[in-house]
């Protein structure tokens, strides 16, 4: 997913192809990633520079909104990102920045680095964290439960080397801290995947504090992930586990707390047919902090809210995909993704995403009906849902449609 500085002179034709999504899923609030079309981007043919982007927008119901049922939904813009991906001998570096109308504008990665040989690599910068099933745990615009607290498609600060050959996937990486906040209206939440982050003290005009100030954030951490492809007559199979651990800073106090991730995972590919599971332990331990019951401020999308600190999330995904040879759409894949967080004080966050894929060479069309409970995306109460969340909390559901066109330039280097 995809920075790059050099000076060189370059005779060069532009060749430009423009991909069209029509998507259905994200929250036009903001939330979600882009599936193979950001992954093509960020590794261009040696000796090439490439520059694409996506402009976005979103349709959505919500079921616990009256006034926007009353209008029939909303439709408004959601992102303009713009990305950049460059391989020039050994030199590789990829960047994303993304612009988000009312939630601000911010990097989701930037890296520089060098194709070590066919098999490995050294990125430094923004990278993305090696953890879980990689690169989505999911196959809805809404990923599941885990990006929600930091756990999928987040990048941070920092050293990643990666292998792959003979089957194998190992990932490491050193993570100095995240990838930092930009511009938006929140202390430190201006950002696309979710991290810890600080927050101002909150008081209600009769001078009772509401919300008290934290200032916990995370620092220095390793992480390792190991991966193993197996093939045989039944279709592949992904086994693979992975960890990280490190560091959370008091900035008010400078003393450390400490944290914890854990992952085990499998894919299943046969034909048509994708089943994968993962089951993640995470574990954060804050010192000179209030009670636990309330949390670990974590925040995305210019809006910082409140997550359990010990946990475990349980998730399973079913896939299904229909050839269709025709001009206009080249196939449908069907799938549910369901996850489940247990957390040791609190109701637990139930999420389940039922949708379906629309391809062609050049549209995609994504269809996601989202239900959840204790879900701060789904209708559940936004500052605790996934932290001591409500045991009587209903289920909500959301319905979302996200177009998009996405476009891509190649500049060859000399």
């Amino acid at each position: 997913m995809s920075q790059q500085h050099r000076i060189w002179g370059a005779r060069a034709a532009w060749r430009v192809m423009l991909l069209g999504a029509l998507v259905v899923g994200v929250p036009a609030d903001a939330l979600a990633d882009d599936t193979e079309v950001e992954e093509a981007a960020a590794e261009p043919p040696v000796g090439q520079l490439r520059l694409g982007g996506a402009l976005r927008f979103s349709y959505y119901v919500k079921s616990w909104d009256e006034l926007n049922q009353s209008r029939g939904g909303d439709f408004r813009f959601d992102v303009l990102r713009l990305n950049t991906g460059l391989q020039y001998g050994k030199l590789i570096a990829a960047s994303d920045y993304r612009f988000y109308g009312i939630y601000g504008h911010y990097m989701k990665y930037g890296w520089m680095g060098a194709q070590l040989d066919e098999h490995s690599a050294l990125k430094l910068g923004a990278v993305k964290v090696p953890f879980g099933l990689m690169p989505y745990a999911s196959h809805s615009w809404f990923f599941n439960l885990g990006y929600y607290v930091g756990l999928e498609d987040d990048h941070d600060l920092g050293l990643l080397y990666t292998y792959d050959a003979g089957g194998w996937d190992i990932d490491v990486a050193y993570l100095h801290s995240d990838e930092g906040t930009f511009s938006g209206n929140s202390l430190d939440s201006a950002r696309y995947a979710y991290d810890l982050v600080r927050v101002e003290e909150v008081r209600a005009a009769s001078g009772r504090v509401t919300r008290a100030a934290s200032s916990q954030k995370e620092q220095h951490a390793g992480a390792l992930r190991v991966q193993k492809t197996l093939s045989s007559g039944a279709g592949d199979t992904v086994l693979g586990a992975g960890g990280q651990a490190g560091g959370i800073f008091n900035e008010l106090t400078l003393r450390y707390g400490s944290r914890w991730s854990a992952s085990a995972f499998v894919k299943q590919t046969s034909g048509p047919l994708e089943v994968s599971g993962q089951v993640i332990r995470a574990e954060r331990r804050l010192v000179d902090a209030p009670a636990s019951l309330e949390g670990a401020w974590m925040g995305a999308f210019d809006s910082p809210y409140r997550v359990a600190r010990a946990f475990t999330i349980a998730q399973g995904n079913v896939a299904w995909t229909f050839p269709v040879d025709r001009e206009l759409l080249s196939s449908v894949q069907v799938y549910n993704d369901l996850s489940l967080m247990l957390k040791d004080e609190g109701a637990p966050t139930i999420q389940s995403i039922t949708g379906a894929l629309l391809s062609s060479s050049h549209v995609y069309t994504y269809v996601d009906l989202a239900l959840g409970r204790n879900q701060p995306w789904v209708g559940g109460d936004w500052e605790s849902g996934l932290a001591e969340g409500d045991p009587d909390a209903p289920w909500e559901a959301r319905l979302n449609i996200n177009i998009g066109l996405y476009y891509d330039g190649i500049l060859p280097l000399l």
